[in-house]
């Protein structure tokens, strides 16, 4: 092989290794609650959406240039609040249509899990359902932590 095919197959490499690296898949039973949420939010696009997250709305965010917010019956019933056992749904979009999905993140608030952090449990999924980081999720985390309650809407 050439010299700068070789090089370049060394940066193709590094940057995967990289890439993969920022993954945070988190603990083993953070990774069997991944999965058990997964199963648990089927049918979640007909749950509620939050008034001003109607539909598909600009994203300005690592979420998509567009994002569909959805929140089950227990947070929608205090969206003010957020109650422990909320499980908000935010799928990320390329474009405006909708039809271009990037991830599925996925905000569950449990009794117990997180208390510094508002007991939010973070997750993000590709399409088929495959969570790539869950948990306590540092760049979820550095993100909604620079709002009170850790939900940006609700401020």
């Amino acid at each position: 092989m050439q010299r700068s095919t070789l090089r370049l197959l060394g940066a193709y490499a590094l940057s995967v290794f990289a890439i993969s690296a920022c993954a945070s898949p988190g603990t083993p039973k953070d990774q069997e609650h991944s999965v058990a949420l997964w199963k648990s939010m089927q049918g979640y696009q007909d749950w509620a959406q939050f008034e001003d997250f109607e539909g598909i709305v600009d994203g300005d965010s690592v979420h998509g240039d567009y994002v569909k917010v959805w929140v089950n019956d227990v947070g929608a019933a205090d969206p003010a609040n957020l109650p422990h056992g909320t499980i908000i749904v935010k799928e990320g979009y390329d474009d405006e249509a909708g039809t271009d999905l990037n991830a599925i993140t996925v905000m569950h608030r449990i009794e117990g899990y997180h208390p510094e952090k508002g007991d939010w449990y973070y997750v993000r999924y590709a399409k088929d359902g495959k969570a790539s980081d869950s948990g306590q999720v540092g760049f979820c985390i550095k993100c909604h932590d620079n709002v009170d309650d850790y939900v940006y809407f609700n401020d």
